[in-house]
């Protein structure tokens, strides 16, 4: 949470008249206003310490330290000025809303809902502690709360393009892409020069298949923040839904340039180069996920693929086994795993009655509704003999397959003679090389 123009101007005014009257001889308050307005934040801090320096009693003083400094992550440091300023005025709401902001950037997130809760008990109009506090609940999933406190702040403080953020955060994790696009729409309109409102609106675009202006607001939020990875990653992913490989490429090589161990950065990538057939690149990047996030389940998938069609199906099986292990509630997992042993053209790979096993959690998990998966089952019993089971499943797979490619139908519907034939599939890696 950066320090927003709308907040230093609303602050600053509410706090001039207050501060003039312990305000010292030398002037640095004025001079830290005059910086804060103009965004200078070194020299703001600057003029913060001389006059703190002289005047230990400043609150205001204290507090917009503590802001700065809790914005560039020294809060042991931002603590010690709330606490300056709480110890002199003990129902300061301001100060107990900064502290909780504080407590929970550190993570200390009971304590930190307690001070937004007696802030807010002592001053309930205040915008910005409605606003942290709705951050808050956000963070621990209170999604109705979460609202009410921005939807109030909002109210209090129109222009409070954060609370606008967080609110069209909230809207497009819950799939309301109208919603969030109109708070995200708003939020860049009051602070232009901010890269997240642009990033928020390039998600919205992501999200609803408008790859292209997707790629017009990342170029935005990419020129405000050239040394952040997140817009070069976002617009990556949008150029890649653009079919425009080589750009996409382009901005992950970047995104890894700033942030080599961006696990978004090096996953895009990797699958981009799998999507392009290019297995070595593809497990290189999969690879360097894994080192740093052992149980990631897209890089153990991708890995796991990657290996697969480059003939490795003992290495393919070991991630398959770990990402069933790790993330249980994944069909996909159980499905590519019972694919693999029950059609996989290594002998001692294959494994029927443990294809079945997989291939059923896989089915369970969606209901026998999935076509794809549906064949896999099928699969899993035609290696293990029982032809009448294997014949049942496939018709099933025929039945709901109406959402696959045309070519995947056609297999599908092919193997019901082969498994008629009392012969199991079997899927050569090189072959999948060439689809």
């Amino acid at each position: 949470m950066k320090l927003a123009p709308v907040f230093l101007a609303a602050l600053l005014a509410a706090t001039t008249a207050s501060a003039a009257i312990k305000a010292n001889k030398t002037d640095y308050w004025p001079m830290a206003q005059k910086a804060l307005q103009a965004g200078d934040l070194d020299a703001a801090l600057d003029a913060l310490d001389a006059l703190l320096r002289d005047n230990k009693e400043h609150t205001q003083g204290h507090l917009w330290r503590a802001r700065i400094l809790a914005d560039r992550e020294q809060l042991d440091e931002a603590i010690g000025d709330v606490d300056a300023v709480l110890k002199l005025e003990p129902l300061n709401a301001g100060a107990l809303a900064q502290r909780g902001y504080i407590r929970q950037k550190k993570g200390q997130l009971d304590d930190a809902m307690t001070d937004f809760n007696r802030a807010l008990r002592i001053n309930p109009q205040d915008d910005w502690a409605l606003y942290c506090r709705g951050l808050l609940y956000a963070q621990q999933g209170a999604v109705g709360a979460a609202l009410g406190d921005l939807d109030a702040s909002i109210e209090l403080n129109p222009k409070n393009s954060g609370a606008r953020l967080g609110r069209g955060q909230l809207a497009l994790r819950m799939g309301n892409f109208e919603k969030a696009e109109e708070d995200f729409s708003e939020s860049a309109r009051l602070e232009p020069k901010n890269p997240a409102g642009h990033i928020g609106l390039g998600m919205v675009f992501y999200s609803t298949n408008r790859a292209d202006r997707a790629v017009e607001a990342f170029t935005i939020a990419v020129r405000l923040a050239p040394k952040d990875p997140r817009p070069l990653v976002q617009r990556a992913f949008a150029y890649a839904a653009m079919n425009k490989p080589g750009e996409a490429r382009q901005d992950f090589d970047k995104a890894l340039e700033i942030a080599p161990k961006d696990l978004l950065a090096l996953i895009g990538r990797g699958d981009l180069a799998r999507s392009q057939k290019k297995w070595a690149d593809s497990l290189t990047d999969y690879n360097a996920v894994l080192a740093i996030e052992p149980g990631e389940f897209r890089a153990l998938m991708g890995r796991a693929a990657a290996n697969y069609v480059s003939g490795a199906l003992d290495k393919a099986a070991a991630d398959y086994a770990d990402a069933v292990k790790r993330h249980p509630k994944e069909a996909q997992a159980y499905n590519d795993y019972a694919w693999l042993l029950s059609t996989g053209m290594k002998d001692d790979v294959r494994n029927g009655a443990k294809a079945v096993e997989l291939a059923e959690q896989a089915c369970k998990l969606t209901d026998y509704k999935h076509g794809a998966f549906l064949d896999t089952l099928a699969a899993a019993h035609a290696e293990k003999g029982d032809w009448e089971q294997a014949l049942k499943w496939q018709a099933e797979a025929v039945k709901h397959s109406g959402e696959e490619s045309e070519a995947v139908r056609k297999q599908i519907a092919d193997r019901v003679d082969l498994y008629r034939q009392k012969k199991p599939y079997r899927e050569d890696p090189a072959a999948v090389l060439q689809e």
